[in-house]
């Protein structure tokens, strides 16, 4: 089912993750939101699948750092 939805930005993550079978998070250049996103979609008990830039992989965060993360080097590798 493709949901789309009018609303702040701020607000998607709980419009739409609560419909999510899955989320990808790619903690490429660490932005704060990947970190909250993938934490809230967690706390919904949803399959997180972790994915990060090879060169970033040695800076992600002590917190995520214990997940598997799927490590690209280009975006033509796909994930």
């Amino acid at each position: 089912m493709a949901l789309h939805f009018m609303t702040a930005s701020l607000e998607l993550p709980y419009v739409i993750l609560p419909y999510s079978n899955i989320v990808i998070s790619d903690f490429t250049e660490h932005k704060t939101g990947v970190y909250y996103e993938a934490g809230f979609a967690k706390g919904l008990g949803l399959e997180v699948i972790w994915t990060v830039r090879e060169d970033n992989l040695d800076q992600c965060h002590f917190d995520t750092k214990q997940m598997n993360h799927i490590v690209w080097k280009t975006p033509e590798n796909g994930i």
